[in-house]
C-alpha cells in the first residue's frame, strides 16, 4: 500500500522534523533502506519550481513542503495540488532531483 507522509517546514504544531524522525523510526521491512535514502529536491512542476524535499523507499514516502505551516493546502495550494495529483497518479512523489546536502552534513 503506497504511503505518503507530509509536513510543512513552518508547522510548529506537527513539525516536519518530528515527522521525519518518526518515519525513520517506523519498523517495517524497508526501514533500513528508507533510513539510508537521501533527501532529494522536490519540484512542483516542469518549470522547476522548488516545492520541498522528499525521501522515499519503495511505497513509503516522506515529503517536507517548503514555506508551509500546519495547513499545507492553504499555505502552498499549487504544491499541495501537485503533491496529491502526483501521488494519486504514480503512487509516489516523482519530481525530485539531486540529493540536498548542506555544509554541516544536515539536509535542507
Amino acid at each position: 500500500m503506497p504511503i505518503l507522509i507530509y509536513n510543512g517546514d513552518q508547522d510548529y504544531i506537527c513539525n516536519w522534523l518530528g515527522g521525519f524522525y518518526w518515519t525513520n523510526a517506523l519498523v517495517w521491512e524497508g526501514q533500513q533502506e528508507f533510513k539510508e535514502a537521501e533527501m532529494d529536491y522536490w519540484f512542483t512542476d516542469e518549470e522547476g519550481t522548488l516545492g520541498g524535499a522528499v525521501k522515499s523507499f519503495e511505497n513509503f514516502t516522506f515529503l517536507k513542503i517548503f514555506d508551509a505551516g500546519h495547513m499545507v493546502p492553504m499555505d502552498q495550494p499549487k504544491a499541495a495540488l501537485n503533491m496529491i495529483e502526483d501521488f494519486m497518479a504514480t503512487k509516489s512523489i516523482t519530481r525530485h532531483k539531486a540529493p540536498i546536502v548542506l555544509e554541516d552534513g544536515d539536509f535542507a
